[in-house]
C-alpha cells in the first residue's frame, strides 16, 4: 500500500516539473534572468483574439508619444481647425460669387460702377475654373448753366444739355482662380480670365444728333483679393483687379473706305461681393 502511493507521488511530482522545464527554456524566462533581452508573447489558444492597428505617431513626435488604442486620431493644430469644410471631406465642386464695385479706365470716361457674376467647378480644392461675366455703366452729361433763382427759398437753376453719353461695357471671361487653403482664417486667391469684351456707345452729340455705336474684341482680366469665411461654405471677398482689352468696329468712310475704329478699355478698379460653395 506505501509502495503505490509512494509511487503515484512521484508521478504527480514529475507530471507537474514539465511545464516549468517549458517556461525555463521559453523568451519570457530568459527576459526575466536578463532584463535587456526583448520578450517575445505567445498568447494561448484559449484566449479571445484581440484586434490590432498599427498607429503610427504623428511628424514631430516620438514612437512611444503614438495612441495605443485601436481608434484612428487625426492630429492638427486647434488654431487650424476647419471652418469653411470638414478637415477630411476633400470633395471638390463647385463655387458662385456675386459682387459689386468701380471700374476707372484710362482716358477721359472716368469711373464707372460695376456688376458681376463668376462660377465654376473646382477641379482641385485649390483651384477652380469658370465662366465670369461684368456689367460696366458709366453715363455723363455735358451741360451749361443759363442761369439761377430762388423759388420759395429753394435754389434752382437752369441748364442745357450739350450732349451725353452712355457706355456700357460687358466682358465675358472664362477664367481660372488659385485659392489657399479653405481651413485658414482669411484665403487669398488670384486669378485670370481672358475672352470677349463687347462696349455699347449710345447719346447725343453736340449737335443733337444721336448715336449708337457697338464695339468687340479681346479682353482679359486679372484679380487679387482676401475672402473671410462665414457660416456654411460662404464668404466674404474682396479684391482689386485690372482690365485689358481692345474693342472696335468697322466703319466706311467715304475718303478711306473701311476704317477700323479702336477704343482702349484698359484700366483698374475694385470688387466686392459674397461668394458661397455647393
Amino acid at each position: 500500500m506505501k509502495v503505490v502511493t509512494l509511487r503515484t507521488f512521484v508521478s504527480v511530482a514529475a507530471l507537474s516539473l514539465v511545464p516549468i522545464a517549458a517556461w525555463a527554456q521559453s523568451p519570457a524566462a530568459t527576459a526575466a534572468s536578463d532584463p535587456t533581452q526583448p520578450v517575445a508573447f505567445t498568447p494561448s489558444l484559449l484566449v479571445m483574439p484581440v484586434a490590432t492597428t498599427e498607429v503610427t505617431a504623428p511628424t514631430g513626435f516620438a514612437a512611444e508619444d503614438a495612441a495605443p488604442s485601436n481608434l484612428a486620431v487625426g492630429y492638427y493644430p486647434r488654431y487650424r481647425r476647419p471652418r469653411y469644410r470638414e478637415y477630411n471631406d476633400r470633395r471638390t465642386g463647385a463655387d458662385s460669387q456675386i459682387h459689386a464695385g468701380f471700374f476707372d479706365p484710362t482716358g477721359d470716361l472716368g469711373p464707372g460702377f460695376v456688376l458681376g457674376f463668376r462660377g465654376g467647378p473646382e477641379v482641385d480644392p485649390h483651384i477652380q475654373l469658370g465662366l465670369a461675366v461684368d456689367w460696366w455703366h458709366k453715363s455723363e452729361d455735358n451741360t451749361i448753366t443759363l442761369g439761377s433763382e430762388t423759388r420759395n427759398g429753394v435754389p434752382i437753376s437752369s441748364q442745357v444739355v450739350l450732349s451725353s453719353s452712355q457706355a456700357n461695357l460687358f466682358p465675358i471671361l472664362a477664367y481660372i482662380q488659385v485659392s489657399g487653403d479653405q481651413s485658414m482664417q482669411v484665403i487669398p486667391y488670384v486669378g485670370a480670365g481672358a475672352g470677349y469684351e463687347a462696349l455699347f456707345l449710345s447719346g447725343t452729340d453736340t449737335t443733337g444728333a444721336n448715336f449708337d455705336e457697338t464695339f468687340g474684341g479681346f479682353g482679359w482680366q486679372g484679380w487679387a483679393g482676401l475672402g473671410v469665411p462665414l457660416s456654411g461654405n460662404s464668404r466674404l471677398n474682396a479684391e482689386v483687379f485690372g482690365n485689358w482689352s481692345q474693342v472696335g468696329r468697322d466703319v466706311e468712310d467715304p475718303t478711306f473706305g473701311t476704317v477700323r475704329e479702336v477704343v482702349k478699355m484698359d484700366g483698374v478698379g475694385a470688387r466686392f461681393g459674397v461668394s458661397w460653395g455647393f
